[in-house]
Formats: C-alpha cells, sequence, structure tokens
C-alpha cells in the first residue's frame, strides 16, 4: 500500500495534525529532497 506523504507532509505544515510517527514508507527510502525529512 503506498501511502500519500506529499499529503501527510502538507497536513503537518498547515498543522492540520500534531504528528505521525513512521517506521516504514512505500516506495523506501523516500527521496532526499523529500519535505518529511526536513521536519522534526
Amino acid at each position: 500500500m503506498k501511502g500519500d506523504y506529499a499529503a501527510l507532509a502538507k497536513a503537518l505544515e498547515d498543522r492540520k495534525i500534531a504528528g505521525a510517527g513512521l517506521d516504514a514508507v512505500d516506495p523506501e527510502p523516500l527521496s532526499k529532497d523529500h519535505p518529511l525529512w526536513k521536519m522534526k
């Protein structure tokens, strides 16, 4: 099952959700320039 990681990053940036815990992604790994890498 592929995730919508762009939507996840947007929801975090827009503070629609407070956080997320990921132990695996599909595809793995995320690209080096993916916005999720820059988040706390």
